[in-house]
């Protein structure tokens, strides 16, 4: 199943702003949830689905991040780049184009602001290496898609870091 993202609006059927209930009506294709956490005002803060299908997370009762695993069942896009059939030494540099300017690194994530992505595993900080699709490691790539601001209390945790620079 195909997904597009649309920056800082939805994931495939699931846009930013909605409600539990509101997600809830997607659960045939999503998946049916087997544990959510609260927030102390007894909202939905996280709603875990089967390990393949992307993970719900809210702030104040509305949907704020989608969180999406490489599987068979949903190939995610943005634009007309299918985000993980694309070589990471590809994809992170087109991204920080469109980006803008440089990506946040740290954390074990590469963070494109302007862009509502948040990308795991397909950066090696301590190596400086990007992930290869033909690896023979476990391929635990993870995008989180988010809503404007969601990731910001994380920045000054995070260092810019550029995909243009040619490396040594």
């Amino acid at each position: 199943m195909r997904w597009d993202i649309r920056t800082f609006v939805s994931v495939g059927p699931l846009k930013f702003g909605m409600s539990s209930a509101e997600v809830a009506a997607f659960n045939s294709m999503i998946g049916e949830i087997r544990l959510t956490e609260f927030d102390e005002a007894k909202r939905p803060r996280i709603e875990h689905r089967p390990y393949y299908t992307p993970k719900c997370e809210y702030e104040n009762g509305e949907l704020s991040c989608v969180d999406t695993i490489k599987t068979k069942e949903f190939e995610i896009f943005w634009e007309d780049t299918d985000i993980y059939a694309t070589p990471p030494s590809v994809l992170l540099p087109m991204l920080e184009t469109r980006n803008g300017g440089p990506a946040l690194i740290g954390l074990g994530f590469v963070y494109f602001d302007k862009l509502g992505l948040n990308l795991g595993g397909f950066w090696y900080e301590k190596t400086g290496q990007y992930y290869e699709l033909d690896s023979e490691e476990r391929d635990e790539r993870g995008l989180a898609v988010f809503r404007p601001k969601a990731f910001d209390s994380l920045i000054p945790r995070l260092k810019a870091h550029s995909f243009l620079t040619p490396r040594k």
